[in-house]
């Protein structure tokens, strides 16, 4: 299988980062950034995450070059990596036997025999971590550890076993390198987006007299599974509902002139879309559309004005300020956005005095919700890209209140 080169990957901030820290190498712990370096979605982090163990080491002059320990049965995983994986160590046991069959092997087949047959297994990920240390010639260089899902006591057994190596926790690293995205990446996400908008389409094209939160919710996720994608998280709530955004879609239904709360997210090929709508069956209160019509003012203006330079907490003031100039004086939030990518929520956070700030290249999730007891919840929320020649929104469908008939 032709294997594809890695273009997540933003090298050059990458390596001024590390020479910022005097780093030589990096150790990735999380999915994320295990699949950042590998492009490998490990699946043991997935489905075990507070005790798997799989990582990705990289050097600074070799950053497209990963080493890939895992366990043994999921050393087939390494199989879709990237190109110019270094190589794969494996620790605990797996059993593949045979061919005991007259067949001829797939080349697959033979590199999977090779990682996890005939390439003896370590007994512990901190012995298969170490072995890559030493092969990589890491034992007497700094390197910064993702410790947020290091395994309790692994930082310091390192430390211990290679005194002549500096450990330095990196987990902050890895996100201020993943903060500009690379053209790859906003692609990825591009796509993301429309996953995540054709599904909140088909969801209103289902909406009627009746209609109840867990049926417009159960059409979003079948949209977004036909499309190849996962849905990850789906807010729907209906009239008064919608003061309680994140309860599960309830058998409650839908009356005329009621507004109609969409967040919603899916990830697709490792990235995430996270946005939402409002809608109404019927014409709506009057309230519904004042209320809306600042929400989309304040969000529209936190699109305009945002800038490479700027921190998370001046784009935050933009934002509140513009909503409460438009009408919603009493407007508060205690954040009005969030950088999104392999992650829902990464660096920038637009709140109260955030310092972080916002790069070229930084994917920023604006949002403006409000929730009112009485009246329910509205929301506009769009993905952008901060660029320096002016902002892409990544969606395309209308940022208009939505009113079905």
């Amino acid at each position: 299988m032709q294997k594809k080169k890695n273009d997540l990957v933003n090298v050059p901030r990458l390596q001024r980062l590390m020479d910022q820290q005097g780093l030589d190498a990096l150790v990735a712990t999380t999915m994320n950034n295990v699949y950042y370096l590998t492009g490998v979605m490990g699946e043991g982090l997935r489905n075990f995450p507070y005790d798997h163990q799989t990582y990705a080491v990289i050097t600074r002059d070799r950053p497209l070059e990963p080493y890939y320990v895992t366990s043994q049965g999921l050393t087939n995983q390494a199989l879709d990596a990237f190109e110019g994986l270094q190589g794969v160590a494996a620790y605990g046991r797996f059993f593949r036997p045979g061919p005991f069959l007259d067949v001829e092997l797939s080349d697959d087949d033979h590199r999977l025999m090779d990682i996890s047959v005939n390439t003896p297994s370590l007994g512990t990920s901190l012995d298969a971590l170490a072995f890559v240390l030493e092969k990589m010639g890491l034992t007497d260089k700094k390197i910064g550890l993702d410790e947020i899902n290091l395994l309790p006591g692994y930082f310091e057994k390192l430390a211990e076993k290679f005194p002549r190596a500096g450990f330095t926790k990196a987990t902050e690293t890895f996100r201020q390198i993943r903060k500009a995205k690379t053209e790859a990446e906003i692609k990825r996400l591009r796509a993301t987006a429309h996953v995540n908008e054709t599904a909140i389409l088909s969801l209103l094209s289902i909406v009627h007299d009746g209609a109840t939160e867990y049926e417009l919710a159960r059409e979003f996720a079948r949209s977004v599974a036909g499309q190849g994608g996962t849905p990850q998280f789906i807010c729907v709530r209906v009239g008064p509902n919608g003061v309680a955004a994140e309860r599960e879609p309830s058998r409650t239904r839908l009356q005329p002139g009621w507004p109609i709360f969409i967040d919603v997210g899916c990830d697709y090929h490792g990235y995430w879309a996270d946005f939402g709508r409002t809608a109404c069956f019927g014409e709506p209160e009057p309230r519904v559309r004042e209320v809306y019509e600042a929400l989309k003012a304040s969000h529209l203006k936190a699109i305009e004005m945002a800038r490479p330079g700027m921190t998370g907490g001046e784009l935050y003031e933009i934002t509140m300020q513009a909503g409460r100039e438009a009408g919603l004086k009493h407007y508060e939030r205690h954040h009005t956005g969030h950088g999104i990518g392999l992650e829902l929520y990464e660096n920038v956070l637009l709140q109260p005095g955030n310092t972080d700030v916002i790069e070229e290249g930084t994917v920023v999730n604006a949002e403006s919700p409000y929730y009112e007891f009485g009246l329910g919840g509205l929301i506009v929320e769009d993905p952008f890209v901060v660029r320096a020649s002016g902002n892409e929104v990544l969606t395309t469908i209308s940022k208009e209140l939505f009113v079905i008939s």
